[in-house]
């Protein structure tokens, strides 16, 4: 790999995730949907600790695709075995839009298939934009609670303030 190598790292929650190098004295925060160039070798020596490479197998952070010699690393990194995994992982950001499109019926075959398959994460920040966006709607809420068992309509009953009765 290339010396002056950086690869980019992308946070895909809501809220700010940070990594340590084990033999460098250096650690990263990352805000929700930040992208940060990392030193190539502080990620080679940060994808041994149990806690990053955790992070990148459940979908809390991504090696951006858009890093040079993409392949090479991934590669290198020992990952190729959740590349696809990792590249279809989206953003808190990229849920909340494929939550918005309306009409929203046109997204319930994608959002079924990436529920499916995606990281436990993944799921998780899903019902979390649905309960922002306020989505009240049954088919998706349905789809949602198969995967995640989160009744995202009855969390935003619970979470609404009774009206005062005068």
């Amino acid at each position: 790999m290339l010396e002056n190598q950086k690869v980019f790292i992308k946070n895909l929650t809501s809220h700010t995730v940070g990594f340590q190098c084990v033999n460098f004295p250096v650690h990263y925060d990352l805000n929700a949907g930040q992208v940060l160039p990392v030193k190539w070798e502080h990620i080679e020596d940060t994808v041994y600790d149990k806690g990053f490479r955790y992070m990148l197998d459940n979908g809390i952070l991504k090696i951006d695709p858009k890093t040079e010699n993409y392949d090479k690393v991934m590669e290198e990194l020992g990952l190729v075995e959740v590349k696809k995994k990792i590249e279809e992982s989206l953003s808190y950001d990229e849920i909340k839009k494929m939550l918005s499109v309306t009409p929203l019926a046109i997204n319930y075959g994608i959002i079924k298939k990436k529920l499916e398959e995606g990281s436990e994460e993944f799921k998780k920040s899903v019902a979390t934009a649905a309960v922002e966006l306020n989505i009240r709607d049954y088919t998706l809420n349905g789809i949602i609670k198969k995967h995640t068992g989160i009744d995202v309509i009855k969390t935003l009953e619970l979470n609404s303030t009774p009206e005062k009765e005068e």
